[in-house]
């Protein structure tokens, strides 16, 4: 029995086997070529977000036009610095203005709840000035006024006056700083308690309405509310300005305006 010859292989099928087979050399070269592509592109994306867009040069060129160089600024707060100065003088006779106005208008006010007062309570009501005839340290005069009612039915204020039978309806009022009364009503009978109640009776300006709401006095009275500064010494600083408002009071109505 023959042994079995070798089998002969052609060395041309094995070079075809070899080169059917895939290259690990090659397989590596391809995909490291694939991931440096790759990386280029993310390194090319990455640095063309970087730079800023066209509408955002556009804006920041925009923003650098819209702003203000130092000296801009310094022009600005210097113009709004010479406004305010020139502001003040003016704002201060606005104020004062306004102090004379609303002064009299207050006591208007006050005039007529007294003249209501004395209807309603079928009695008399005295609104008193500080004329500075008496002096206190917590009531200015020529700035000050009060109201008083006549509380003893039983006797009539015109004959039977009598500090006692006076009270106070209210704590003394003042005018607004910057106003000041330049001439005030004729003077009562010396029995208004002063500077509260059951105090001396002394002799003030004031009015005085009746239970009819007419003035007692029979002639209109009038109270003159002027710009200026009164110190509580009394001593007064009228200012220039000529603005006073007059409060004047109808005797026999009683009723009270202001002339302007």
């Amino acid at each position: 029995m023959n042994p079995a010859a070798p089998v002969k292989t052609h060395p041309t099928s094995e070079v075809r086997e070899d080169s059917r087979k895939p290259s690990c050399r090659s397989d590596a070269r391809g995909v490291s070529s694939i991931l440096d592509r790759r990386a280029s592109c993310a390194a090319r994306n990455a640095s063309a977000s970087a730079l800023p867009s066209s509408a955002e040069r556009r804006a920041s060129r925009a923003a650098r036009r819209a702003a203000f160089t130092l000296i801009e600024l310094v022009i600005v707060i210097g113009i709004m610095a010479l406004m305010m100065v020139l502001a003040v003088p003016a704002f201060q006779s606005v104020t004062k203005s306004s102090a004379v106005g609303i002064g009299a208008s207050h006591l208007v006010n006050v005039l007529t709840l007294a003249r209501t007062k004395a209807i309603t309570g079928r009695t008399h009501v005295r609104v008193v000035f500080a004329d500075g005839s008496h002096t206190n340290a917590t009531i200015f005069p020529k700035v000050s006024y009060a109201v008083l009612m006549w509380t003893n039915q039983n006797l009539d204020p015109l004959v039977d006056d009598t500090a006692s039978s006076w009270i106070y309806l209210d704590r003394w009022q003042s005018l607004p700083k910057g106003a000041y009364f330049s001439t005030l009503p004729s003077s009562l009978s010396a029995t208004t308690p002063f500077p509260s109640n059951l105090n001396t009776g002394v002799s003030l300006a004031g009015l005085q309405f009746n239970s009819a709401g007419a003035l007692v006095s029979g002639s209109d009275e009038s109270a003159v509310v002027r710009e200026g500064v009164v110190m509580p010494n009394g001593t007064v600083t009228a200012s220039s300005s000529a603005n006073t408002n007059a409060v004047v009071i109808s005797y026999a109505t009683g009723r009270a305006k202001v002339n302007r």
